[in-house]
């Protein structure tokens, strides 16, 4: 339980909280991380390390850093546990994460640094658990989905009307049909729908944001949806779609992509053309910057990429196999002037 609970806060808190840890307060928490790996409990030295940890994690955007680390240790710790790659049924692929564990080093596990962790883990839960309790049965919602993804997984459904969805990494949703509409709730992630024609049953998607109700109505379409902690971006490439948020509408047509904030809509915008490009396993990077392309490369592997602030701000441009990492990874450090290097099973550093 503290493990989903850690998870849940980490990641669901709204755009009017600091919700992300810059990677300067990232590499902090890895390294601290690391120092407890390789701390003697039972010393003198470790004391007064401990001390300085408690320090350093009182401001707030060092407990964010600290729950992040936590939730991306507790991953991988299942990772070992299983002891094999798990193997997708739908795409036939196996989890890039799992495969990569044997080339990297495995760092040594401490039975008084894992009691330490949980204490941390369970603390941070008392002082956010009742404020973000929405979110939190959102996110408990999302592991009982009918149709889910893992990390670095995709898969593709019929569903009982005939209609076509292909759900991307760690996505969630449930089919809710009944005789008289069809309706999709989506908890998280992105999802590409092609829908079947019913003249007698719309077609809506439903989602929440800033703990708010957001509806897609679908009008003969073909549109994704990718719903973040943050925002919703939705893409229309056949058809129309209207979206009501906050007590405002806005209809898009073909071609045609809007973001949705907990402030309201942006301005609607041509639909950018490589946006379903992780459909054929790509990320196709025109001129971001690198940090804009490593969280992008993020959302398909568990762990952590930070970088130096030199490095974050370089352009990135090319097709990139965004279903393995190791291989974006050496194309970016033989493309640009940087060092990667990988810290932890879960954490590579750029600089």
């Amino acid at each position: 339980m503290t493990n989903v609970m850690t998870n849940t806060v980490t990641n669901t808190l709204t755009k009017s909280q600091q919700t992300t840890a810059s990677d300067a307060a990232l590499e902090q928490a890895a390294l601290w991380f690391i120092q407890q790996e390789q701390t003697d409990s039972s010393s003198q030295h470790n004391a007064q390390q401990q001390q300085e940890f408690n320090v350093w994690l009182q401001q707030a955007e060092h407990k964010l850093a600290w729950q992040k680390i936590l939730t991306v240790s507790q991953t991988f710790d299942a990772f070992k546990q299983t002891g094999q790659a798990r193997q997708s049924e739908h795409t036939g692929q196996v989890d890039i994460a799992s495969s990569t564990l044997s080339h990297l080093h495995q760092p040594s596990q401490s039975f008084s640094r894992r009691s330490m962790l949980k204490g941390f883990a369970v603390a941070a839960v008392v002082g956010f658990t009742w404020q973000f309790s929405a979110d939190i049965r959102q996110y408990v919602y999302s592991r009982q989905a009918q149709y889910q993804t893992a990390v670095g997984e995709t898969r593709q459904q019929k569903l009982s009307d005939g209609s076509h969805l292909w759900l991307n990494t760690d996505s969630a949703l449930n089919e809710l049909f009944n005789p008289h509409k069809r309706e999709l709730a989506l908890y998280q992630g992105e999802v590409y729908i092609n829908t079947a024609a019913d003249s007698q049953r719309p077609f809506f998607v439903s989602a929440t944001l800033a703990s708010k109700p957001i509806t897609y109505t679908a009008l003969g379409t073909e549109f994704s949806i990718e719903q973040n902690n943050d925002d919703s971006q939705l893409h229309v490439f056949k058809g129309r779609v209207a979206v009501d948020y906050n007590q405002q509408r806005v209809i898009l047509s073909a071609g045609e992509q809007v973001t949705i904030t907990e402030y309201g809509f942006s301005v609607i915008t041509a639909a950018e053309t490589d946006s379903l490009a992780w459909q054929q396993r790509e990320l196709r990077a025109k001129n971001i910057s690198l940090a804009d392309f490593c969280r992008q490369l993020e959302r398909y592997h568990t762990g952590i990429i930070t970088l130096s602030e030199q490095a974050a701000q370089l352009r990135v441009v090319g097709i990139f196999p965004i279903f393995d990492l190791e291989a974006s990874l050496q194309m970016i450090a033989q493309s640009l002037p940087v060092t990667v290097h990988q810290h932890l099973l879960w954490w590579t550093r750029i600089h």
